[in-house]
Formats: structure tokens, C-alpha cells, sequence
């Protein structure tokens, strides 16, 4: 069918953004599949831990996370090994911004 356009495809669009300063949260913000997870530890670093509800990234996704530490120490990870699927349509992007600021560790 000549003309025709085909449908757009529902993407996953993700967002974190975390500031530590010693032990206190400066700023938490996180939206669409993106999720943070801070467990209780027991010592002296703080644990992040990334999650993407959709369940992979395939074309047209994008996640944006920037984890920032200032004056403290911070373990990021994700919960898995994120699955990554083929598309014929755009690129996925992932932007990841890393800030160590005064004594961080990171």
C-alpha cells in the first residue's frame, strides 16, 4: 500500500539523576523506566542500583542517568545485565554522566 504510514512503535524513554553529599540525598529524580534503588548497607558506601522496567533496549529507546557524589563514597551497578534487542528503526542512546566531586569516591 503505497501512501501508507506505518505506525509509530511505543519506546522506552528513562531519566535518573542522583547527587549524594556525605551521607545526605541532595537530589533524587528518576522517570519512565528508569528506577534507583538504595538498600540499607552496613558500611561506610552508599549502594545505587539501576533499573529499567522495560526489559531491554532496543531502537528509538533512550536513557539518560547522571549520578553525582560529593564528599562521599558511592557503589553504582544495575541489577543485570541489561538485554539488547535489534531494531530496524533509530539508534538506542544512552547518556551516563559520572561526577566525583571534593573527596568522592566512585
Amino acid at each position: 500500500m503505497d501512501g501508507v504510514t506505518p505506525p509509530e512503535l511505543q519506546r522506552a524513554r528513562g531519566r535518573l539523576d542522583l547527587h549524594l553529599c556525605g551521607s545526605k540525598i541532595e537530589r533524587l529524580y528518576q522517570s519512565g523506566s528508569a528506577k534507583l534503588m538504595l538498600p540499607k548497607t552496613y558500611g561506610e558506601m552508599t549502594e545505587a542500583v539501576m533499573l529499567n522496567t522495560a526489559g531491554g533496549i532496543t531502537g528509538g529507546d533512550s536513557l539518560d542517568i547522571k549520578l553525582r557524589a560529593q564528599d562521599c563514597a558511592l557503589v553504582a551497578t544495575t541489577q543485570t545485565a541489561e538485554r539488547l534487542y535489534r531494531s530496524s528503526t533509530a539508534p538506542a542512546q544512552i547518556s551516563i554522566d559520572l561526577i566525583a566531586d571534593g573527596a568522592a569516591e566512585l
